[in-house]
């Protein structure tokens, strides 16, 4: 089990640290909505631990492993677990999904297994307490290493969706600490180019441009929450071309997107409106994923501003309120193409 912690939850964490995305999570129902995933963590697999031990003690691995299997299905499949796009819906049962969690738990639990039993048969116990030890070793450093990077220095390689119902009363009002927001992209190489923001015509452009335009370097580029707050006024339409809006309500501020499709493509706004993953009312986390941009020309971006609740007026610069590290990436994709252009003019 201790193996499966660490090939399961430490290290893809780690992985998606140093080389980017290793993959985004769906939307989860946690089995008890009041319980932290790190809680949940901890109970799962104390439980299945110590069950698994008394079923492999009692009578044998084989059983083990069928048991695991099953378990974590069900577990995966229909409580914990929903793919993104399937809110609230169970997952297909299908013969490439047995296949995959099979894969899945042959190298999470069965082949660490025989591994250990390799071992344990060619050094007895002088080799299981060596291979215990390297365990908790380099769960140890995965999981400081992972405190450092995400907690420490913020950066985080990818957060999962959350939909958690806003259950609370109307009356009832939610308070945020002062804005200050991650990127909206999960990785720079994911972004092209970025259009910078103005109040002003005076600027390199000659004209207003009240946000950030985040240009992706593919098509179903994820984009994720700069903040934590309520989705609200969730809308799409077409114009001049389909795009799908939202903002997040971050009490006193409201952080707007738009992706911005840049096609009059029916199909192009209905696939757009299918890759938003949230609804009016969700309540996010800074690095949750809100959704993709369907990308079907170079045009295609995702414009990201910041308007003041209770003050009329523009959207303001946003600029004050990113990090010192996403200040510097934002930055950096803006001199790739404009080596002397600021991110906010006026």
């Amino acid at each position: 089990m201790l193996t499966a912690v660490f090939i399961g939850e430490v290290m893809p964490v780690v992985i998606a640290i140093l080389g980017g995305v290793f993959g985004e999570y769906g939307h989860k129902e946690p089995i008890i909505k009041s319980w932290p995933d790190f809680g949940l963590i901890w109970v799962i697999y104390s439980v299945f631990g110590l069950l698994f031990w008394l079923l492999y003690r009692y009578i044998s691995w084989k059983v083990v492993a069928g048991v695991v299997y099953a378990l974590s299905f069900v577990l995966e499949t229909y409580v914990y677990w929903h793919p993104e796009g399937e809110i609230g819906t169970h997952n297909k049962i299908s013969f490439a999904t047995i296949f995959q969690w099979l894969i899945v738990y042959f190298l999470v639990l069965i082949l660490p297994y025989l591994v250990f039993q390799k071992i344990r048969h060619k050094w007895g116990r002088h080799g299981i307490i060596i291979s215990l030890i390297v365990l908790l070793l380099l769960s140890a450093l995965g999981l400081g290493f992972t405190y450092y990077t995400m907690v420490k220095k913020n950066l985080w390689p990818w957060r999962p969706i959350t939909n958690q119902q806003n259950d609370r009363s109307e009356n009832e009002e939610k308070t945020y600490i002062d804005l200050k927001m991650v990127t909206p992209y999960v990785n720079e190489s994911n972004i092209g180019r970025v259009g910078p923001y103005s109040n002003t015509e005076n600027n390199p452009w000659g004209s207003k441009h009240l946000g950030l335009d985040f240009f992706p370097t593919s098509d179903l580029v994820s984009f994720r929450a700069v903040t934590d707050g309520i989705i609200e006024k969730l809308d799409s339409s077409k114009t001049s071309s389909w795009r799908t809006e939202l903002c997040i309500n971050h009490d006193p501020f409201l952080v707007c997107y738009s992706f911005e499709t840049f096609s009059t493509n029916d199909a192009v706004g209905q696939k757009q409106s299918e890759n938003i993953f949230v609804k009016n009312g969700d309540e996010v986390k800074p690095g949750d994923i809100i959704g993709k941009l369907v990308a079907s020309n170079d045009s295609a971006h995702v414009d990201l501003g910041i308007l003041q609740l209770g003050k009329s007026g523009e959207r303001i610069c946003p600029e004050p309120y990113f990090t010192k590290e996403v200040k510097a990436s934002i930055l950096r994709l803006i001199h790739k193409d404009y080596p002397d252009r600021a991110m906010c003019y006026g």
